[in-house]
């Protein structure tokens, strides 16, 4: 068998002359580049921040020239031609906050402390940590518990006219309108018993009339002063109450100013003006005494005042009162009253009390049942008895008061009705045109 004879090129040598073509051919495009332009390139600017070591890379081919620049937290003038002088702004803001610790875990770490200062606790977020029922804040002052206060329980009894023949308007109901001398008016008396009295100058004097917007209704007598009372260079006076009283026993005598000179009411009174007498207070009875006293809460009437009770919530949830506590608060009470209206009724003897109230109004009082109002102007008289017999076997209501005070419809703070309220309104005046 023939042999068959293979003629191949060993792999070194193919290798060898393959680089030798590769190296004459990059020595020909040496030749070419070298021959070509050079290319012109911008160095870009570098900017390094001075709170941080990043870089920021500008590029300085902007058409617009650049007036201000930031460097860490502050804004400088920035002059190409002189970097030096370069004026310190105000930064444009500064906030440093801490973005990393959750805001669960800051209020994990407030309600496992425990321990409360005088100062309140304050987080990053701005929030006060406050628990109402948390005894340190009471101690340090923050949470104010209601006060408590010692008051006396006042029955109110029945009253009624002591003799009409000393009524001036029942003795002149007849008689519509009454006149002074020169013609103007100087009475009017109304169908109902009520009426009105007027100086001569027009001024309404006194207003007599009843009074339905109380749970007990009542008659009630205002006096009015006059703009001429006291003028001084024909300067007028403005208007104000003088004195109020009710068919309740209740009385109060004011001065231009509108502060009290004297008041009393079913149970007692209390002389305030030195001119009036020496400051002190008397008695009509005993029947108040002893004194049934009974805490209560300085808050408990805030829902009576109109204005005050739209800043209370209102909510639908109540307590439940306890059947059983209030039927024996109720028998005790009955049995209270009971044992009042068998008591001896016997009226004390006072010293009589007078004084001016102005140029034409002046009070006599003698005892509870007389009680003289006196009207002059010219030659005309007028009187009117406004003191009221005590019925003491017919309890109507009852009161809480103060101890040491002697309170009157007229002097509460918060108005029971919108007539009372007219009232110190107008004394509310007097006492701003004084000062």
């Amino acid at each position: 068998m023939d042999s068959i004879k293979t003629t191949s090129t060993p792999l070194f040598e193919t290798l060898s002359n393959n680089f030798t073509e590769t190296t004459q051919l990059n020595d020909k495009h040496k030749d070419c580049i070298g021959d070509l332009p050079i290319i012109k390139t911008t160095i870009k600017a570098k900017v390094k921040r001075e709170d941080s070591g990043s870089t920021v890379e500008c590029n300085g081919t902007s058409d617009h020239p650049v007036p201000e620049i930031i460097i860490g937290n502050n804004i400088l003038q920035y002059d190409s031609r002189d970097k030096e002088n370069s004026e310190m702004k105000t930064p444009l803001f500064k906030i440093s906050a801490d973005c990393t610790t959750p805001i669960l875990e800051i209020y994990e770490s407030v309600v496992k402390d425990k321990s409360i200062t005088k100062e309140p606790e304050q987080v990053d977020m701005g929030v006060i940590f406050y628990k109402l029922s948390d005894r340190k804040f009471i101690e340090n002052g923050w949470t104010q518990l209601p006060k408590t206060k010692i008051m006396r329980r006042m029955n109110i009894y029945k009253m009624i006219t002591c003799n009409d023949d000393y009524d001036w308007f029942k003795c002149h109901k007849e008689q519509n309108t009454l006149f002074y001398d020169s013609g103007r008016k100087l009475a009017e008396v109304y169908e109902n018993g009520s009426g009105k009295w007027f100086y001569e100058n027009g001024d309404l004097a006194l207003d007599f009339y009843n009074v339905t917007d109380v749970p007990i209704p009542r008659s009630r007598y205002v006096i009015y002063s006059s703009c001429e009372d006291n003028c001084i260079i024909n300067k007028k006076k403005q208007i104000t109450v003088l004195g109020c009283f009710d068919s309740l026993g209740n009385g109060v005598v004011y001065d231009h100013c509108g502060n009290a000179r004297l008041k009393y009411n079913q149970s007692e009174g209390l002389v305030i003006d030195k001119k009036v007498g020496p400051p002190g207070r008397w008695k009509w009875h005993a029947l108040n005494e002893p004194p049934v006293l009974r805490p209560v809460y300085l808050d408990t009437n805030i829902t009576e005042d109109p204005c005050l009770r739209n800043f209370v919530e209102e909510t639908n949830v109540a307590k439940k009162p306890n059947q059983q506590m209030i039927a024996i608060e109720h028998e005790k009470f009955l049995k209270e009253r009971a044992t009042k209206k068998f008591q001896n009724y016997k009226p004390f003897e006072i010293r009589m009390k007078a004084l001016k109230m102005n140029e034409s109004f002046s009070l006599r009082i003698v005892k509870q049942s007389k009680i003289n109002l006196l009207f002059r102007y010219g030659r005309n008289h007028l009187r009117q008895n406004i003191g009221m017999a005590l019925k003491c076997d017919k309890i109507i209501d009852t009161e809480i008061i103060e101890i040491d005070d002697v309170p009157t419809p007229y002097d509460r703070q918060i108005p029971k009705s919108e007539s009372i309220a007219a009232i110190q309104n107008v004394l509310l005046k007097a006492k701003r045109v004084k000062h």
